[in-house]
Formats: structure tokens, sequence, C-alpha cells
């Protein structure tokens, strides 16, 4: 019986010998079901779990909710407080539904702008989802202005963007969203770098009140969460969009005490500890004289090995890694539970796995167990 139906943690898109199911999360730490522990240096729960897996602040809240009843007939409370809590951070939007996964924040968002517009084109810059993946959109390239005007036309009304990844939005690039805002119905993607880099959305920021914003993974810190803020002036119009476990009553009390720890802890910690991270990477390549190439931004880490068999390196590395017991992958998601000793150690692993990366650089299917990792799209 195949089980594994999640696309993006089937074991095969990582390496041979991947752990596949867990018994427990701390932190930064996880233990499969055969006891072995390992450090996460990758994804932290795809970067739901920025305020560490299990936070028991937020864990304590839940048991609360779910003791005074988990579902009712009625809404959950916490759905206002934190209603309240966004438009506060988030002054230009009125209006907030919730959802329970980002996903579906951005095919709720897709829909209620298609009730506001009668060009029902969608352009689209980032990942957004699966469903608004799989679906036939103009796509365009972040931080790539001239990518824009290749593939708009009269027929776009809506474009959705993914607010920030890997690099830096420059000056023009903003400037750029700003003149889709006016003539389009704009969507901001805040999924990945809401509560990451910076206590809401980076938008704000940026001085930019767009028409909708989507929210969702660090929001509530591993609970299934989505959010849609909307302007005034977005209308729903006869648009039915509902869902019965929408309303329950525990992932709106995680949500809530997860943005109340947001509120202290400050995303300069996460660009502190990525600093940190990305020093031990390339001071180790440095000094194996191994060409990799790594992003721009601290809050969320990419390297890659500049060589032409660069997918083949990076499923070694992750599986090299596994002997070290990390859980590590070319992509990483600092988190608030990753220390210095967590790093003392992910540096020790690091340099072993670096020499026999170097020493089998042209040659790596002569060690690699299995095949090569299969592309992702997260």
């Amino acid at each position: 019986m195949n089980v594994l139906g999640l696309y993006s943690k089937r074991p095969e898109y990582f390496c041979s010998g991947f752990p596949i199911y867990q018994k427990k999360a701390k932190g930064c730490e996880i233990t499969d079901i055969s006891n072995k522990k390992y450090i996460d240096m990758s994804h932290i729960g795809f970067s739901a779990c920025v305020l560490g897996y299990s936070n028991p602040i937020i864990n304590a809240m839940a048991k609360k909710a779910i003791n005074d009843g988990s579902f009712s007939l009625l809404n959950s409370f916490n759905d206002k407080i934190n209603a309240d809590n966004f438009i506060k951070i988030h002054k230009w939007a009125d209006k907030v539904r919730f959802t329970r996964s980002g996903g579906e924040a951005c095919q709720v968002a897709a829909e209620i702008a298609k009730a506001n517009t009668n060009r029902k084109g969608i352009l689209q810059c980032g990942y957004s989802g699966w469903k608004l993946q799989n679906e036939n959109h103009r796509k365009f390239t972040y931080n790539d202005i001239e990518s824009f005007y290749q593939v708009i036309n009269k027929n776009i009304g809506i474009v959705i963007v993914e607010a920030i990844r890997y690099e830096e939005p420059s000056p023009e690039w903003i400037e750029l969203l700003k003149e889709i805002n006016k003539k389009y119905i704009l969507i901001i993607d805040e999924i990945t770098s809401g509560f990451r880099f910076a206590n809401g959305g980076i938008h704000e920021k940026w001085g930019l009140r767009p028409a909708m914003a989507v929210f969702g993974k660090s929001m509530s810190n591993g609970f299934p969460c989505g959010a849609v803020l909307m302007r005034g002036d977005i209308e729903e119009g006869n648009k039915f969009i509902s869902s019965t476990y929408w309303t329950d009553n525990v992932t709106p009390a995680a949500i809530t005490m997860s943005m109340m720890l947001h509120r202290i802890y400050r995303p300069h910690y996460l660009a502190k500890i990525g600093k940190e991270i990305k020093k031990v990477i390339v001071g180790c390549a440095d000094y194996y004289q191994l060409p990799i190439k790594i992003n721009e931004v601290d809050h969320i880490i990419k390297f890659t090995f500049d060589h032409e068999k660069t997918n083949i390196l990076e499923t070694l590395y992750t599986q090299l890694m596994l002997k070290e017991k990390f859980l590590a992958t070319n992509i990483i998601y600092p988190s608030y539970a990753h220390k210095i000793k967590h790093l003392k150690e992910f540096a020790r692993a690091i340099y072993k796995v670096f020499f026999i990366i170097k020493k089998h650089i042209n040659d790596p299917e002569r060690i690699l167990i299995g095949n090569e990792k299969k592309h992702k799209i997260t």
C-alpha cells in the first residue's frame, strides 16, 4: 500500500535512505521510528516551524482549545483576535478570511479576485501553492522586470507575486509592484516569507498596499493554517467559498499564541543564525576549494555546487549528512530553535562530508547509493 501521497515529503526527493516517518520532533531535532535522532538543518517543516518543532507554549494553547471544545457550529473567537492582530500590522487591510493551508489561501484569493475584475487571466511569479502551480497561468521571473512585460496581455486582470524567497528585491522591482498594484488586482504571497523576514509580512516595509495578501506556515508554527487579507474595496461577490474545518478552534488558538511570540522574537535572529550557517558552508567550501554558489538573503539559505553534476552532488551531500545524524539539504530554513551548539555540530559534520565530496567531485555516482534526487518545486 502506497501512503506516501505528499509530493514534497517523498524520500526520493531527498536521497535513498532518507527517513520517512517521524516518532518525535522537538526544537530542531527529529527522531524517526527506528529511534534514530537527527538535527534538522534543512526545511524545518518546509519553513512552517520557525519557532521550532513542538513549541511548548503554542502546544499548551492548542491543548486548551481541545479541552474547551475543538469544534462546534460557531466560529472560534480566536479568529476575531487573529483578524484584529493582522489588521493592526497591515493597516491597509479591512477583511481577513482564514483557511487551513497556504495553498487553499492562494486559491481562495484567486477566486475572490476573479469576482472583482472582468479580466480573468492570472499572471504568476513564484510557487503560490500546488493548485495554482498546476494551472496553465502565464508566469514571470522574480526581479526580472522585462519578463513581466514579455507575458502581460489584455486578458490579465490578476497578478500574484511571491514577496521574497532567496534574493532581495531590487528597488526597481518594488516600483514595478507598485505600478502593477495601480492597474491590476495584486496579490502578495507571504506564505513562506511572512513572520520570517518581518513580523507579519515584509511587503509592509516596502510601503506596498496590495489588493490582497496571503499567509500560512509560520503564522501558526506547524498547525494547518492559511489567511487571506483584503482591502475594503475587494468584494467577495456571489462566490461560494466554505469548508467545514476552516472553523475549528485548535488552529486559531495556535495562531493567536504564535503571533504573540512573533512580537517577542525578532526576525533579526533568523538573519543572524542564517549568516553564521552561510559562513560555515562557504568557509568549508573554500577550505576544500569546492565550487559552490550561495544565495543572497540570510533568512533562507540555498546553495548549489557549481558543477555539471550538481543534482547528484546535492543528493550525495544529503546522503552523507544522514550518516552524521543530520537531515540536511542544499536549502536551509533557519529557526529560533537553531542554537550555537547545533551550528558547531553542523560544522563538524559538513567538513567531513565536503572532504568526501571533494575527493569524488568528478565521479560522485561511484559512492552514491540509489538514484539522484528528483526535482522539487517547493
